[in-house]
């Protein structure tokens, strides 16, 4: 049944993000400022996500991914925010920036119908295709879509950051279904 139910939330899950990366098409060119908006669009949500789900976990595991997610999104978001000063940058919301926002609220709208075990594995299974999803966008959209060399240079830098949280999740969801 556990294994049932992971499977059925790992099928779910990329639906929704799909939506997300069909809504650029990848052959076009997205400009810095619309660069920056994605960014903030996938911390923000992140972010929001991960506080909505330590505020109802009970898994000393799940808060300490929660946590981090939390403290590192937050950081980047700073770090992108002080980037857009230095170059003048006002962030512009494309249908991609909107789609990733839209996204992740019908993820948290499914999770809040969710607790205990069911809730800490659908979260890590959504974080598991999330960051999978945004490496993607990073890697064929966002970096080479990038003006600015700063810009480049701080997305190149992100990267095994997104890596890091993508192998983060793997492992907890691995030890929350273990304690199960």
């Amino acid at each position: 049944m556990k294994t049932l139910l992971t499977l059925m939330f790992a099928l779910l899950a990329p639906v929704l993000v799909t939506n997300a990366l069909a809504a650029t098409p990848k052959n076009k060119a997205l400009t810095d400022p619309q660069i920056a908006a994605i960014l903030i669009a996938a911390n923000e949500v992140d972010i929001d996500t991960a506080k909505f789900v330590e505020s109802k976990t009970s898994s000393d595991l799940v808060k300490k991914y929660t946590q981090r997610i939390t403290g590192e999104h937050t950081e980047v978001n700073h770090q992108i925010n002080e980037l857009d000063k230095q170059l003048g940058i006002t962030p512009e919301e494309t249908k991609l920036s909107k789609s990733i926002r839209s996204d992740r609220k019908r993820t948290v709208d499914r999770l809040k119908k969710l607790n205990g075990g069911k809730l800490d594995t659908a979260y890590l299974n959504d974080e598991l295709v999330f960051h999978r999803q945004v490496i993607d966008i990073l890697d064929n959209q966002l970096i080479p879509s990038a003006s600015s060399e700063e810009l480049k240079k701080l997305l190149i830098q992100l990267r095994p950051g997104l890596v890091s949280h993508l192998e983060f999740a793997e492992q907890t969801l691995f030890y929350v279904d273990q304690m199960r």
